[in-house]
């Protein structure tokens, strides 16, 4: 049995990099756009169900040409996909602790002016839901 996700909840994030040297630093601003149930409840604070939409920013990486990155912040959005067996909210299936968006993928420019060089920098982010809010009312 897992605890539900609720208002409040926290995420923590797995980066990949897909162009060698570089990286990023963990996404800000990490949030469930998507309401919380306003009849389910679990301590007192709205359920979060599958599907819920989700949001961040990634800051551009340091760049390694010696020139400019961009753009300098680029939005990050997502979707919860939910591991619960049973249990539901409002008909559709709550999320859990350890619930996971698919892979939301950003990408970058790293241009040095002086020399032309260009290179493209792909980042792909998975949120991942670390503290769910509470931990008194759990499912499965």
């Amino acid at each position: 049995m897992k605890a539900i996700a609720v208002e409040g909840c926290s995420f923590k994030y797995t980066i990949t990099v897909a162009t060698p040297n570089y990286s990023v630093q963990d996404p800000s601003g990490g949030q469930i756009t998507a309401p919380p149930s306003p009849k389910v409840k679990a301590e007192g604070k709205g359920v979060y169900k599958n599907g819920c939409s989700f949001q961040a920013t990634l800051i551009a990486p340091p760049t390694n040409v010696g020139g400019a990155v961009t753009p300098t912040d680029l939005t990050i959005n997502g979707n919860f996909n939910s591991t619960a067996m049973n249990t539901k909210a409002d008909g559709t299936l709550v999320l859990l602790k350890g619930d996971k968006t698919a892979a939301m993928t950003a990408s970058f420019t790293d241009t040095n002016s002086a020399s032309g060089v260009t290179v493209p920098v792909v980042v792909t982010v998975i949120a991942e839901i670390d503290d769910p809010g509470q931990e008194k009312v759990k499912a499965n």
